[in-house]
């Protein structure tokens, strides 16, 4: 009898997996992970919208909370000197987050508001002058984070420790001047019932999205993250000011990267948007120079979605517009009683 080889025993015998084998399985199992990626991408995105969806959709019942309780609805913008009303002299620059707190479940906060004071004192006074007065009336209650004014989809990493964010915006209307609100919200003309949305609550916009800035140096910055400045002598029309904007160099134009910073105060830099150019323009944000708060010209609702914004409706509804919505039809979603005549075909 011959002796058994090494590696045959009982007559079977083990073969070991070739190199080339090995390489094939890898590459099969690198494959599948790589198509099974977008889809594991495409879920979480889709959660994330969901529950951005959710968050206007909360904005929006709050609103009209607000507006069954007052009377009226919330108030874009305040002038001391300009505007008369108790109810109007009571809110200044505050943001129409910070009035309708109570019907967001945040009625500590919102108690804990001095709405005597004017709520530039802690942003304007504290931050830029660098006065020590982080401790300042309303400060606390400014840097307070809510966690239904964060987009998950915005993935930024906040780096502004004196404010807490907000990704949604209020609507100004169509035009690019503070002191002209056309959308669904009280202004220096005097207050806004909901029955002064006459062209429809289910096709005027109340609530957009932006992404959030980054803080730091502004020119380092991604421009869709960034707001613009324009000195004007003259007020131009809309399509001037898209124009005006349109012709910025980025390199070299004075700009801001803490856009979206605070839900605290009104105006275009933080908590509010118009229907100038259309969702993720290409047309840089631009702001006058020397306002405060700071006028818009052009201020585009943006957002990491892809395709597209989600929008609150006055009607509470919330769409997903995308961005190739044609610029009349945007435009007239911005404005509440201009007369334009919309259907569900044009969305």
């Amino acid at each position: 009898m011959f002796p058994e080889k090494p590696g045959h025993a009982g007559g079977s015998f083990h073969r070991a997996v070739t190199l080339i084998e090995l390489v094939v399985v890898i590459s099969i199992v690198a494959i599948l992970i790589v198509l099974l990626l977008p889809v594991i991408h495409q879920v979480r995105e889709s959660a994330r919208s969901a529950q951005c969806r959710n968050n206007l959709r909360q904005l929006g019942l709050a609103y009209h909370a607000y507006a069954n309780q007052f009377g009226c609805v919330p108030i874009f913008i305040y002038e001391p000197a300009k505007t008369n009303g108790d109810r109007l002299a009571s809110y200044r620059f505050f943001s129409v987050f910070s009035q309708m707190l109570s019907f967001l479940d945040e009625i500590t906060l919102f108690n804990a508001i001095n709405f005597q004071a004017s709520a530039n004192d802690p942003f304007f006074h504290g931050i830029q002058e660098r006065i020590p007065s982080l401790e300042a009336m309303n400060s606390t209650c400014m840097k307070t984070v809510l966690a239904f004014l964060i987009c998950p989809s915005d993935g930024v990493a906040d780096q502004m420790f004196w404010t807490g964010p907000t990704n949604y915006r209020a609507n100004g209307g169509n035009e690019r001047w503070d002191s002209r609100i056309n959308g669904p919200f009280g202004s220096l003309d005097g207050m806004v019932t909901l029955a002064a949305i006459r062209d429809g609550l289910s096709f005027t916009a109340l609530f957009g999205e932006k992404i959030r800035g980054v803080g730091g140096e502004p020119r380092a910055g991604n421009p869709r993250r960034l707001q613009y400045y324009r000195n004007l002598v003259n007020e131009p029309s809309v399509d001037d000011s898209v124009a005006l904007c349109a012709r910025m160099n980025p390199r070299t134009a004075k700009s801001t990267s803490d856009t979206g910073a605070t839900w605290f105060i009104t105006g275009y830099r933080h908590s509010a948007y118009n229907h100038v150019c259309t969702p993720n323009s290409t047309v840089p944000d631009c702001l006058v120079d020397q306002s405060y708060p700071p006028q818009g010209l052009a201020v585009s609702a943006r957002s990491d979605h892809g395709g597209g914004v989600n929008q609150a409706m006055a009607d509470g509804s919330v769409r997903f517009v995308r961005n190739s919505i044609p610029l009349s039809i945007w435009r007239a979603t911005g404005s509440r009683s201009t007369g334009e005549s919309l259907s569900e075909n044009d969305w």
